[in-house]
């Protein structure tokens, strides 16, 4: 990780929770108690712990996984303890692909109703080319 990245960090009192997918094999059971580990420690409201986890889930088994046989996917949590809000982001390999233009209606329409802002950026030539950052909207 860059200097420039753990200053961000550090400035914003983030908390990061990160994992690599890199099977379809991967172990989903031990990332869920992670996750809800990493949730209860940074004391992370029930309502929004559930719209992450939501998003994750359906962002990487119905959408990502689908679509690459051999993923090559890196999930970062970021909760800010300075204004309460959580951003997820997803880096992956493989051809050049927003899961906005994914068939699976269903588990996007859940992605967006979580979210309050979805960006989508493609490197060409880095490797993992990929990135979906979603700003997981707060409850009220």
């Amino acid at each position: 990780m860059s200097k420039k990245e753990n200053t961000r960090r550090f400035i914003r009192r983030l908390k990061v929770f990160e994992a690599e997918i890199d099977s379809r094999d991967y172990d989903f059971i031990n990332f869920g108690a992670e996750l809800d580990r990493y949730l209860l420690q940074n004391d992370v409201k029930s309502s929004e712990k559930n719209r992450i986890r939501l998003t994750i889930e359906e962002t990487v088994q119905q959408i990502l996984l689908p679509k690459y046989p051999k993923p090559d996917i890196h999930v970062a949590v970021e909760y800010s303890m300075q204004d309460d809000s959580t951003e997820i982001t997803f880096t992956y390999g493989g051809e050049k692909f927003d899961i906005r233009d994914t068939d699976n209606e269903l588990s996007l329409s859940m992605v967006e109703n979580s979210a309050e802002k979805i960006e989508y950026s493609c490197r060409e030539g880095e490797s993992p080319a990929n990135e979906v950052k979603i700003l997981v909207k707060k409850t009220e």
